[in-house]
């Protein structure tokens, strides 16, 4: 893997957000030139969800993952903190499928609003939460060119989803976003494997538990400053 300078890392990541902003707008402008107000309205509902779903069932595992990649030694990386943040997001969206099945605990799940939204979307967050905690994964040893790929992948494969959905290939309005995350979670599949010489794997058990503790203290404040930048555009 070739290193990118301080310069160049700058450059392609801020070359990629303005290349997303504009796809942002153009997916906009898909919505609103497609369909009606209610689509548009509903699209963001969905993609709200999609966030903060993610984001519960995520427990903070990013920032850990990023925190012991990023500070380890030498120039191959233990890729079981990946393997450990997959498996407490994974446990954790589990739990929460299981305790909704009781029926003790479905009332109380029943006044979230929105929440057969949130049932439509279920496996949709979990492979949100995964991808996200692969993009990190790149981030934190800075791969950039493969975290700038995946960061600007999603907003173009959501447009040609949407076409999808308008000419009925898609029939379920969730699709347009379960397809965009079962695509993106095979290109991070392939980009991992393809960097495979760049891993090492050892001490899978000390991994979890390093990121136990962690999040253990971290998830509230992770939580509510990963919301804090969105809060406000997903209320409007």
């Amino acid at each position: 893997m070739k290193k990118l300078n301080f310069t160049n890392s700058v450059q392609i990541t801020a070359i990629t957000y303005f290349l997303t902003s504009i796809a942002g707008l153009l997916l906009f402008f898909v919505l609103y030139s497609n369909f009606d107000i209610n689509i548009v309205g509903r699209y963001s509902i969905y993609q709200a969800i999609l966030f903060f779903g993610s984001k519960i069932i995520g427990l903070g595992t990013q920032y850990s993952l990023m925190k012991f990649v990023s500070h380890g030694d030498g120039e191959r990386v233990n890729i079981n903190y990946l393997f450990s943040a997959v498996l407490i997001v994974t446990v954790t969206f589990t739990i929460a499928v299981l305790l909704s099945s009781f029926d003790i605990l479905n009332s109380f799940f029943q006044m979230i609003p929105y929440i057969n939204v949130v049932i439509e979307l279920s496996i949709t967050i979990l492979l949100y939460a995964i991808n996200y905690l692969l993009k990190s994964f790149f981030n934190s040893y800075k791969d950039f060119i493969y975290y700038n790929l995946i960061f600007g992948l999603r907003t173009p494969l959501t447009i040609i989803t949407i076409f999808l959905f308008y000419y009925e290939v898609l029939i379920d309005f969730y699709e347009i976003f379960l397809y965009v995350e079962i695509a993106i979670l095979l290109i991070n599949i392939f980009l991992v494997f393809k960097r495979r010489k760049k891993y090492i794997i050892q001490t899978f058990n000390l991994t979890l538990k390093s990121q136990l503790k962690y999040i253990r203290f971290s998830f509230l404040s992770s939580f509510f400053s990963e919301i804090n930048f969105k809060v406000d555009v997903y209320c409007v």
